[in-house]
């Protein structure tokens, strides 16, 4: 039987991971600054957030220095967190490459593993209802959701608490995100 590597992160080192591929699959958008239509986004989106999810708390998060065309969303209640990025790409084709060529990395990423008799489950599960295209991915130790709608790219993930395997708060809040987008 082979064993699956996961080596256990802490929360810090999942939200680092996970603006890492952030970066990865949203890549740097032109601009300087983010514009009006995320702004309107992450506006939108926290009011469906306070709507849907009374006790949650929101706040913006400064995305990673140099970085243009995103928004990062921190919510928390107790001790969960989702962190939530938006990332504008500045065409559909653009935004679908990018996609494309990350979920390319996570497959590569478990191709390398399988070479060396290791089993490596990056991608859990395909969504084909949210957005255009979608997968549930393991951040080794929690459940993260990609999709793409139109040229946006979203990521929800739940770095805390640790090593949290459920995907449901990432699923509820890729909804959410969705359904801004669909409204924008």
């Amino acid at each position: 039987m082979l064993k699956i590597v996961s080596p256990v992160l802490t929360s810090a080192k999942k939200s680092t991971l996970a603006l890492l591929v952030l970066v990865l699959v949203s890549g740097f958008a032109t601009g300087q600054s983010i514009d009006d239509e995320l702004v309107q986004i992450g506006n939108s989106l926290r009011q469906e957030i306070n709507k849907q999810m009374p006790g949650w708390t929101c706040k913006s998060i400064q995305p990673i220095q140099g970085s243009s065309g995103v928004i990062v969303e921190h919510c928390r209640s107790g001790d969960i967190l989702v962190s939530i990025a938006v990332s504008e790409r500045d065409s559909q084709e653009n935004a679908q490459a990018a996609f494309n060529e990350s979920k390319a990395h996570l497959r590569l990423e478990e191709q390398v593993a399988a070479n060396h008799q290791k089993q490596l489950v990056l991608i859990k599960e395909e969504l084909t209802n949210l957005g255009d295209e979608g997968f549930v991915w393991n951040i080794r130790g929690s459940e993260a959701v990609v999709f793409r709608k139109g040229k946006f790219i979203v990521n929800t993930s739940v770095p805390t608490p640790a090593n949290n395997k459920d995907a449901f708060f990432s699923r509820k809040f890729a909804e959410y995100v969705a359904k801004v987008l669909e409204n924008h």
